[in-house]
């Protein structure tokens, strides 16, 4: 018999957990265009949003290490431009510039067949 994978089981009922959020299945979502250069078309993307709660999701569907700029045009900073965006799946915190993430866009780095849930 194959031996349980700990880690493995903890980031499936992480991602199960993120999903009974109602911003998934009440909230409208938005399919975003990753620009292509580079290794950017590897990558998906689309938001969600649900009242004041919006999410990004960001999938590598290939074998290979991606990077791509993920344009948030809904991006908006609380009475200033800075913006603390949260990886959900690692629980890590940024401050971005909420005006360079509708604009330039948010970098995204994601290893093969990987995956990235931001709240913002």
């Amino acid at each position: 018999a194959e031996q349980a994978n700990i880690a493995l089981h903890g980031q499936y009922d992480r991602f199960l957990h993120l999903l009974k959020d109602p911003v998934f299945h009440k909230g409208t979502w938005t399919f975003i265009d990753v620009p292509k250069e580079s290794t950017g078309w590897r990558l998906l993307a689309w938001r969600w949003a649900y009242g004041d709660t919006k999410r990004l999701v960001v999938v590598n569907f290939s074998d290979q290490e991606a990077w791509g700029v993920v344009k948030v045009t809904d991006a908006e900073g609380r009475g200033s431009d800075s913006l603390q965006v949260t990886e959900m799946l690692t629980d890590t915190s940024y401050y971005r510039s909420a005006r360079e993430m509708r604009d330039k866009g948010l970098i995204c780095g994601l290893k093969a067949w990987s995956s990235q849930v931001f709240a913002y």
